[in-house]
C-alpha cells in the first residue's frame, strides 16, 4: 500500500520517490492507540510482578531470595512491595 501511494505521489520524481519508499519501510508513527497499549502492558507487567514478589514475602521467602528468583535488584522490590528492610 505504501508503495502504490508514494508510487502515485512521486510519479515524475525519482528521487523523491526512493527517498519516500525507504522511509516508509520502517515504523514512521507512532499511533496514540499503540503508545497506549505499550504503556498499558508495561503497567500490568509492573503489576503481576508486585503481586508475585507480595505472594512470595507472604509464604515467608526472604526478600533477597525473592529478588534472586525474579531476577530484580532487592531495592526494585523494595521499591514494587514498599518494603522497609533494617
Amino acid at each position: 500500500m505504501t508503495k502504490l501511494v508514494s508510487g502515485a505521489l512521486t510519479e515524475k520524481y525519482r528521487i523523491v520517490k526512493e527517498g519516500v519508499e525507504k522511509i516508509m519501510r520502517g515504523k514512521v508513527i507512532e499511533t496514540e492507540a499503540s503508545r497506549i497499549y505499550r504503556e498499558g502492558a508495561k503497567e500490568a507487567d509492573r503489576n503481576r510482578l508486585t503481586q508475585v514478589a507480595k505472594d512470595m514475602l507472604d509464604d515467608g521467602l526472604e526478600p533477597e531470595r525473592v529478588a534472586r528468583i525474579l531476577h530484580i535488584t532487592v531495592e526494585k522490590l523494595e521499591e514494587l512491595v514498599g518494603l522497609v528492610t533494617s
